[in-house]
């Protein structure tokens, strides 16, 4: 099929800006639908467009965060709000709970019967709103959370800074997505420095004053993150929301009295809420970690401390942080390791050692923690725990505590106590 120039530029403009695009023109759209058809381009959502190649190399959260971004620069007044405002937020949790590309929605009559398949509202009536800006800093994308709604222009300057940046030809994905996205880029300091609006601040004074307009990619209102946690904890299981609140705690996104300040706000059941707050702990370090925690405490065992430090007996320098413990009353000192498969194949992860070098330094690690005191190490991976059936078995076989048997195994987390020590292994 002959190269159609206008639509590769404005597919190279949405990827440069690490989101979809929508057709503007009868002509465009006329493009877009023959190679859809041939297979060059798919349409993930009603109206928006990407090229296979590059849909097929995003995951199921980036996916969910392009198709959002482009119906926000088509519809500036939508706020995005449950898993939709979680992906933006960039929390943790299972990507299995992005079914078909579906957009959540704040909306004060509910789920519409109107709504097309692929949109679904959350009712809410003037929900906090917080908007996540994306700009260009050099050859990447930036984030900063702002505390309110886009300015008015907030579409005015996305649009001037896609037509004033070009994607250069041959320019991969990598060159444009930071090395070091992560949950932090969106936690907020001061005011000068990441838009925070004070008390009285009008929304045109959102816009940090060191971000040019013109490197503006996006500004995507989503409902603050306080409010998406209890969205999402009153639409998901415990176990799948768990890593959430655990990975907003951690990046300082939210406060526990601001997730009770919502609940207290919708008047509705917010047990499940409630529950989430007494187990949250930031200590988690990943999404991993948080979704096993969920199962242990799912399956009735007490609850296990986290990221505990134990320091070699034969070398005191050395000391190793485990994922979970329990110290049982009869003197038992359990340890839990989790293994996700990045632990043994992912180059930052392994320091670029073989699994063989991994795989003798899990031995070594362990025959030091036997030293420190430990009595029993369990090692599950992700199958494990999804299965929950060979994670219990072990934990049974590991003689873990039940948390009904003694009233001292189930806590509540102490968040002015989780300080996580450094020089660990």
């Amino acid at each position: 099929m002959r190269t159609h120039h206008e639509l590769e530029l404005l597919c190279d403009d949405a990827e440069s800006s690490l989101r979809c695009f929508h057709p503007t023109t009868n002509a465009l759209q006329q493009a877009a639908y023959a190679r859809l058809r041939n297979g060059y381009l798919v349409r993930p959502h009603r109206g928006v467009y990407a090229r296979t190649s590059y849909w097929s190399n995003l995951d199921p959260a980036e996916r969910s965060r392009h198709i959002i971004r482009t119906l926000s620069r088509q519809f500036p007044n939508r706020v995005f709000a449950g898993l939709s405002a979680a992906a933006m937020l960039r929390l943790e949790y299972n990507w299995s709970l992005h079914n078909g590309n579906t957009v959540f929605l704040a909306s004060p009559s509910g789920n519409a019967r109107r709504s097309f398949h692929g949109i679904r509202h959350i009712n809410m009536t003037n929900p906090p709103v917080s908007t996540v800006l994306h700009y260009r800093s050099g050859t990447a994308i930036r984030m900063k959370l702002l505390k309110g709604g886009p300015p008015a222009s907030a579409s005015t300057m996305a649009a001037a800074s896609a037509r004033s940046v070009q994607k250069p030809r041959g320019v991969m994905t990598a060159d444009v997505i930071p090395a070091d996205a992560t949950p932090a880029d969106l936690v907020p300091t001061d005011t000068t420095q990441t838009g925070i609006a004070p008390t009285g601040t009008t929304q045109t004074d959102l816009v940090p004053t060191d971000i040019a307009p013109t490197s503006i990619t996006d500004m995507v209102p989503i409902t603050s993150p306080a409010r998406t946690l209890v969205d999402c904890g009153r639409t998901y299981p415990f176990a799948q929301v768990l890593p959430m609140f655990d990975s907003a705690l951690r990046n300082g996104l939210v406060t526990p009295q601001q997730i009770l300040e919502v609940c207290d706000g919708i008047h509705s059941e917010c047990g499940g809420i409630m529950r989430l707050l007494h187990y949250a702990n930031p200590l988690s370090e990943n999404g991993g970690e948080s979704f096993c925690r969920a199962m242990i405490i799912e399956s009735g065992f007490a609850t296990p401390q986290l990221q505990h430090t134990f320091t070699d007996m034969d070398s005191s320098w050395a000391q190793y942080r485990v994922d979970f413990v329990w110290h049982t009353e009869d003197g038992r000192v359990i340890v839990l390791e989790y293994d996700g498969k990045a632990k043994y194949t992912n180059p930052s992860m392994t320091h670029h050692q073989s699994v063989r070098s991994v795989v003798h330094g899990e031995r070594e690690r362990e025959d030091a923690l036997k030293r420190a005191g430990v009595t029993t190490i369990i090692r599950a991976d992700y199958e494990e725990v999804v299965g929950r059936t060979p994670l219990v078995r072990k934990l049974i076989d590991a003689r873990v505590p039940r948390a009904g048997i003694n009233p001292k195994y189930e806590y509540a987390t102490n968040l002015a106590e989780t300080k996580i020590s450094g020089g660990t292994r």
